[in-house]
This record gives C-alpha cells, structure tokens and sequence, in this order.
C-alpha cells in the first residue's frame, strides 16, 4: 500500500517517474550503443589501415569518443536496473555523469562566448537544458524510490513476527488486567459478581 501510494506521486509530462527513467535509459542504450560500434570501427580502421604520426591526434579523439560513449552506455544501463529494481543507489553513476558533461558543456559555452560564435552558443544553451531537464526528472526519481523504498522497509518492520508478538502480548497483558478486576475489583462493572472458581480459571487460561 505504501510503495504503491509512493509510486502515482510525481509524474513528469503525463509520464510517471519510472516509466520517464526507463525511457531515457533505454534511449540512451540504443543511441550509446550505436555510437559505440560506430567510434569503436572508426578507431580500428585508424588502427590497421593508417600508421602516420599525423594521426596520432585522430586516434587520441576518437579514443576518447570511444571511451566517452561507453561510460554513458554503462551508466544508462545502470539507470534501467535501478529503476526496475527501486535501487536508488544505481542513478548515482548517471547523474554523476551528466554533471561531468554539464560541467562541460557550461565550459563549452563560456568558450564560444568568447570566441562569438552565437550559433554554437544556442546550440549548447539547448544542450544544457535540455540535461538539466533529464538531471530533474532522474534526480526526482531517485527521491521517489528512496521515499518508497523507506515506506517499504516500515511497513516490513511493522508485520515482522516480533511486532506480532509484542502486540500478542500487550492484547494478553491488557486481558489479564481485565480478568483481574473483573475477580478483585467487581465495582468497577457496577456489577456484583460471585467470587468462585470461574475467574479463576480465567486467569489461569490468560
């Protein structure tokens, strides 16, 4: 009940915030894969097929390409399984890294200032929000998992057996009170009761 109430709390373009983190990571899967396999034939050709010290700087970018996508790629899978599994720890790695490239991208920008390339400056002013978009909505998923998964862990603690057995015994603990003024203290009922055997056995029974 607990986990459910969590779960319809927050939604993000009529999309609940799990089904928003499962569609920005898969996105992410399929496009960092491609790229993968596309910076990854790149970088082999470059391999086998050219040996120039001039291209020595080609081979350093596209590494870095190659090493860029793979780390998205890992922490976009990283995201799926959180989110499937309600792990907030897993989104951690995700959002790390998209604020590495907002860090980035904020430096980008500021260096196409200078430069005056406007065209440049609006396309990474898009760029940035748009992560900052992507960065609030996995931010508020991770605080929904975490809320639910504390409502979970409460309502656990609440049904285990020593709970069950604690209240056993406070139900037990207040029957013995009431089965003792019933014997000792009949006043209280405004009832006079015939002291005999049967309140005894109630004791005993308790």
């Amino acid at each position: 009940m607990f986990s459910d109430s969590a779960k319809m709390s927050k939604a993000i373009f009529w999309l609940q915030l799990r089904t928003f983190g499962l569609v920005v990571g898969w996105l992410e899967v399929i496009f960092f894969i491609t790229s993968t396999i596309y910076w990854g034939t790149i970088l082999l050709l470059e391999r086998y097929e050219r040996h120039e010290k001039s291209e020595t700087g080609h081979a350093i970018r596209n590494s870095y390409y190659l090493a860029f996508n793979i780390s998205h790629l890992l922490t976009s899978s990283l995201l799926i399984l959180g989110t499937i599994k309600e792990r907030h720890l897993l989104l951690f790695p995700w959002l790390i890294n998209r604020g590495l490239v907002l860090c980035g991208s904020v430096m980008l920008t500021n260096y196409y200032m200078n430069a005056n390339d406007s065209l440049s400056i609006l396309q990474c002013l898009v760029f940035i929000s748009f992560n900052c978009f992507l960065i609030s909505g996995i931010y508020s998923l991770l605080n929904d998992i975490k809320e639910s998964n504390k409502l979970e862990l409460l309502r656990l603690r609440l049904d285990t057996p020593d709970n069950i057995e604690d209240k056993s015994l406070s139900t037990k603990l207040d029957w013995n009170s009431y089965v003792y003024q019933y014997k000792f203290e009949p006043s209280l009922y405004e009832v006079n009761f015939p002291d005999n055997g049967d309140t005894d056995n109630l004791l005993k029974r308790s």
